[in-house]
């Protein structure tokens, strides 16, 4: 679903989020670690492969500020 609300972020951004909500060893590295779920309306959601092999899903929501 494409949307004007969904916060999509960068990569690097992704890594950030990562680190503050595992800790750093667990920050992926390389390509191919994240990919976006779809069918959502408001927020975006990422299929996250941290470095030690375990699948997390990060959703983010939309900016404030409406």
């Amino acid at each position: 679903m494409e949307s004007i609300t969904k916060n999509r972020q960068s990569s690097d951004a992704l890594r950030a989020m990562v680190e503050r909500a595992y800790g750093a060893g667990r920050v992926p590295a390389g390509d191919g670690w994240a990919s976006e779920l779809g069918h959502g309306w408001f927020n975006v959601a990422y299929r996250i492969r941290l470095r030690d092999g375990a699948e997390v899903v990060l959703k983010i929501a939309p900016p404030g500020g409406g």
